[in-house]
C-alpha cells in the first residue's frame, strides 16, 4: 500500500476484492505493517462499505431439458455478492431462473429464484439482487423450453467493499491477510472513533498485486500456534527423535566388536 497523501494523519483503505476473497469473513486476520514490521492501527466502521462491480469469469453455457446453466467465477475466494448483473444480447426476455452459490466449504446453496425480465427491447444489463452470501461461485440456471437459449456476453457480481481509517502517514505500507487463526488486533481506539471519523482521509488508491508471503510457512504457523497446534508440532518433533535413535542404535548393533 502506497499512502501518496494523508494530511492529518488518517487515510482511507477500501478492502480490495481479491483480498476479501483471502480473508476470513469478518476481517480479524488483516494486519497493516510498516518497513520495520509493526502494525498500524486502523479503524473499520461497520457502516461504511463502498458499492463495487467485478467482472466474472464465464464457463461455458450447457444446455440440457429446456434448461441452461451457467458458472460465474469470483477472484478465487468467497465473496459476498450483492448483485449480479448479465449483459443479455436478446431485446425481448422472459426467463424463470434459479441462482446458486458455492460456499467456502465446497457446499451449494440456492440464493435466489424469479424471472429474468426486459419487454422494452432496450440494451440496459439485467441485474438480479443477491442476499450477501459469501460464495467463491455462482450458478445461473434459466428456464427455456423450447425457445433459443440467453446470449450472454458478460456477467459481473457487485460486492460491498468495508472501508478502514488507517492512521499513517504518507509512506509504503504492507497489507497482510490470511491467517485463519488470527485474532481480531485491538488498537485501543474506541475512544477515538468519532474523532478519526471526521478527519480529512484522502483515499489509498496505490495498491499493488497479492503475493504470497515468503516468509509465511505452514511451519512457520505451527510454531506461532497455541493448544493443539503445538502439541502436533511437539508429537511430530519427539517421533523424529524416537525414529532416528532407533535407526541409531541399529546401526551401532550392527558394528563389529
Amino acid at each position: 500500500l502506497g499512502i501518496v497523501d494523508a494530511p492529518e494523519g488518517v487515510a482511507r483503505l477500501a478492502v480490495p476484492v481479491d483480498v476479501m476473497a483471502k480473508a476470513r469473513p469478518d476481517l480479524a486476520d488483516l494486519r497493516i505493517i510498516d518497513a520495520t514490521a509493526h502494525q498500524i492501527p486502523y479503524v473499520r466502521f461497520a457502516t461504511a462499505l463502498t458499492p463495487q462491480w467485478v467482472l466474472l469469469q464465464m464457463g461455458n453455457a450447457a444446455r440440457e431439458a429446456g434448461e441452461t446453466r451457467l458458472k460465474l467465477h469470483g477472484p478465487g475466494g468467497p465473496v459476498p455478492w450483492t448483485k449480479l448483473r448479465l449483459h443479455v444480447d436478446s431485446q425481448f426476455v422472459e426467463r424463470p431462473f434459479t441462482v446458486e452459490g458455492t460456499l467456502a466449504s465446497g457446499k451449494t446453496t440456492p440464493l435466489t429464484s424469479g424471472t429474468l425480465r426486459r419487454a422494452d427491447g432496450s440494451a440496459a444489463e439485467l441485474d438480479i439482487d443477491l442476499p450477501g452470501t459469501a460464495g467463491s461461485e455462482l450458478e445461473g440456471r434459466f428456464k427455456e423450453g423450447d425457445a433459443a437459449p440467453l446470449t450472454l456476453s458478460a456477467g459481473e457480481g457487485q460486492t460491498l467493499l468495508p472501508l478502514l481509517h488507517v492512521l499513517a502517514p504518507a509512506g509504503q505500507y504492507t497489507l497482510l491477510v490470511g491467517q485463519p487463526e488470527a485474532t481480531a488486533p485491538q488498537y485501543q481506539l474506541e475512544s477515538l472513533r468519532e474523532l478519526v471519523s471526521q478527519l480529512d482521509a484522502p483515499a489509498i488508491t496505490a495498491i499493488g498485486q497479492l503475493e504470497s508471503n515468503p516468509d509465511f510457512t505452514r511451519l512457520a504457523r505451527l510454531r506461532q500456534g497455541s493448544g493443539p497446534e503445538r502439541v502436533a508440532v511437539w508429537g511430530v518433533l519427539g517421533l523424529g527423535v524416537l525414529v532416528l535413535g532407533a535407526f541409531t542404535l541399529r546401526l551401532l548393533r550392527k558394528q563389529p566388536v
